[in-house]
């Protein structure tokens, strides 16, 4: 997109604008568990949750803008990447969680805190792989519908897990 972009300018074309591809990130670092997702930068309009816990390592920040997410950072503590991306790109009205969004979704509604409750939790279009824009329902309909039973097969079915691995964890609780 922005090669495009930059070939109009050149080309002395009129479209010239780059527009930024809202894509979550996850450090793909060993050891470091760090994702980030949207914008996170400072501006009046905006409204911060942090939660620092030093000595545990976790450091988590939610941007909101009129109620709704538009930016996180999570270190440490990833776990809840995907719900958050899921809030944000439904454009979720927060305002009911907002006093214990900042802990994940474990803690919301009665939700289960099991990692694999949180995981069958997630609505189908919510995005598991990030590198390759798979979503539940793909993995889970591959799952049953083609019988997958093992990691390898999600991954030559729906290329869910198959780049950089961080979402490997997740797809494997949903072949549980």
């Amino acid at each position: 997109e922005m090669a495009r972009v930059a070939a109009a300018g050149l080309a002395d074309s009129e479209e010239r604008r780059f527009v930024h591809s809202d894509t979550p990130t996850k450090l793909k670092v060993t050891g470091i568990d760090l994702y980030s997702l949207g914008d996170f930068a400072d501006g009046e309009d905006r409204e911060e949750i942090i939660l620092r816990d030093a000595s545990a390592g976790i450091y988590k920040r939610v941007v909101l803008q009129d109620n709704r997410i538009i930016g996180t950072v999570l270190f440490g503590e990833t776990a809840d990447g995907a719900w958050f991306n899921d809030l944000k790109k439904k454009a979720t009205d927060i305002s009911e969680m907002r006093d214990t969004l900042i802990f994940g979704q474990a803690f919301q509604g009665g939700v289960s805190s099991d990692p694999l409750a949180a995981v069958a939790a997630l609505a189908d279009d919510a995005e598991i792989c990030g590198c390759n824009g798979v979503c539940k329902g793909k993995i889970t309909g591959a799952i049953t519908g083609k019988g997958l039973t093992g990691l390898d097969d999600v991954r030559a079915h729906t290329k869910a897990s198959a780049s950089c691995g961080s979402c490997t964890g997740l797809v494997e609780q949903l072949l549980r």
